[in-house]
């Protein structure tokens, strides 16, 4: 189970719950006039809402903290996904449902969570070429000097 989940790109999958809760917010209103009528109304209850946020709040936070940890120290992921999540936050708590306010800021607020992944994602990346590059700049630097006997 542990290599399992080393396994997985948690800014990947944050970014795909986050994109798909962009998607979700954005076309509830129009699939929920159509789902009276196929007798299936489970997408427009409030706990797949509250679920999907929980469960891509329990994801940034793994991904987004062990970018910042591990790799490259920067904040501004972090920032973004607090602002994304305040979005969302203001859409639900200020507006009632429904309301079109709510489902600007509720998509406004994923995609800025999406966003903060791929922008981990890119600083993740950046900092592993970067240690790449010092690793290979140091093993260059000891052949060099074991070559010449120094």
């Amino acid at each position: 189970m542990r290599y399992l989940l080393s396994n997985i790109n948690l800014d990947f999958l944050g970014f795909g719950a986050s994109f798909l809760c962009a998607i979700h917010c954005a076309a509830l209103p129009f699939i929920v006039s159509i789902l009276p009528l196929a007798g299936r109304e489970l997408l427009g209850h409030e706990w797949v809402e509250y679920t999907t946020i929980i469960l891509s709040f329990i994801i940034a936070s793994m991904a987004l903290f062990h970018g910042y940890n591990g790799h490259h120290r920067k904040l501004m992921p972090l920032l973004m996904v607090a602002l994304g999540f305040i979005c969302i936050g203001f859409g639900h708590l200020i507006f009632t449902e429904g309301h079109f306010l709510e489902l600007v800021f509720t998509v406004t607020g994923a995609l800025i969570i999406s966003a903060a992944h791929i922008v981990n994602w890119k600083l993740i990346t950046k900092s592993k070429e970067l240690s790449k590059n010092n690793r290979y700049a140091q093993q260059k630097k000891h052949l060099v000097r074991n070559s010449t006997g120094h």
